[in-house]
């Protein structure tokens, strides 16, 4: 888990969102080392196994079937983190462009997914059609594929 978050550098102020079917001790880290910085982490937690978020900086909201998308405004995060939801999702990539449009300019959207649940060559092929750039797979979680991408300003779709 800590080379995950190696992948997290937190700015003062930055929004996070975590779109989620199990809350566990990812959502408490992040929530950690964005109170540190004065940031804010939005869980979102779709039909799964949550535990409860030690932290008291945290906004949470319930999303109750996996065909439906999570409120989020334009340009309001700095990172969005799909945990094991890409690949259950009914319309993924409705998915992710409504997590592009959610993201500030050149901000990062990273998605993990248990090995063999995703093709992660595929993902990276759909997030450069829909106009994320540099997607990389990024081995730092045992088990699990890695896939980021980021959002760059006045590319593609723009702003």
């Amino acid at each position: 888990m800590e080379s995950l978050l190696t992948l997290f550098n937190p700015l003062p102020g930055n929004r996070y969102l975590l779109a989620t079917t199990r809350t566990d001790a990812l959502a408490t880290l992040l929530a950690q080392k964005l109170g540190a910085v004065g940031g804010a982490l939005h869980v979102i937690a779709y039909p799964g196994e949550h535990s409860p978020i030690e932290s008291a900086e945290i906004q949470h909201a319930n999303v109750h079937e996996f065909a439906s998308l999570f409120r989020a405004l334009p340009r309001e995060h700095d990172f969005v983190i799909l945990h094991e939801l890409y690949s259950r999702h009914l319309y993924p990539e409705r998915l992710l462009r409504h997590c592009y449009t959610t993201l500030a300019n050149t901000a990062y959207v990273l998605i993990i997914e248990p090995k063999g649940r995703c093709d992660p060559q595929a993902l990276c092929e759909t997030l450069e059609r829909l106009e994320f750039r540099v997607p990389s797979i990024i081995e730092v979680l045992e088990g699990f594929d890695v896939v980021m991408a980021k959002k760059m300003h006045m590319w593609g779709n723009g702003l």
